[in-house]
């Protein structure tokens, strides 16, 4: 008996999307080893999550990740990048290619520029809700101080209570 079909759409709870994604990784990941071993293949597997984390797999060790995408750039009429797009030689391109670089590099300047912002914003705010509640503390006069007891002040009373209280009884 098989499972039943699901409809493929945007999972909207965030935390089961967190766990599908996960569990779904890793199975692509096992599937990308198993047809490596099975077929004497090598194979590459890149995933960037919606964070933007980067996951990624390779079967073979030697060559690695950049070793099968250098294979791929040489074999493949298309090409992932060019090398007068490596290093420092700006100069070969066309100013409209350069703006839409600029135009990418500017955005993503402000999308970590927002991020680091939000983050500091929470540090911030905990830290003011921690330096109020301080001084809460401090105007109504709560001190918590930690209560040490001498080894024979604390009451060791203990009444054992049995299982099955007709044990005992004496009959």
């Amino acid at each position: 008996m098989g499972r039943g079909k699901i409809e493929i759409k945007r999972i909207e709870s965030a935390t089961n999307r967190q766990v599908t994604f996960n569990k779904r990784k890793n199975g692509i990941i096992k599937k990308a080893g198993e047809l490596s071993v099975l077929c004497g293949v090598d194979v590459a597997l890149i995933i960037f999550s919606a964070s933007g984390k980067m996951y990624y797999y390779c079967s073979n060790d030697e060559m690695g990740l950049t070793g099968i995408l250098l294979k791929y750039h040489k074999s493949a009429e298309t090409r992932l990048w060019d090398a007068k797009h490596e290093g420092e030689d700006l100069q070969s391109l066309e100013i409209a290619h350069l703006q839409r670089l600029e135009d990418a590099l500017q955005k993503g300047q402000i999308h970590a520029r927002e991020k680091q912002g939000k983050a500091l914003e929470m540090e911030h705010k905990q830290l003011v809700d921690h330096w109020q509640n301080q001084e809460l503390r401090k105007q109504h006069g709560y001190q918590h101080h930690q209560r040490e007891f001498a080894p024979l002040q604390v009451p060791l009373c203990f009444r054992g209570q049995p299982i099955q209280p007709n044990l005992h009884e004496n009959k």
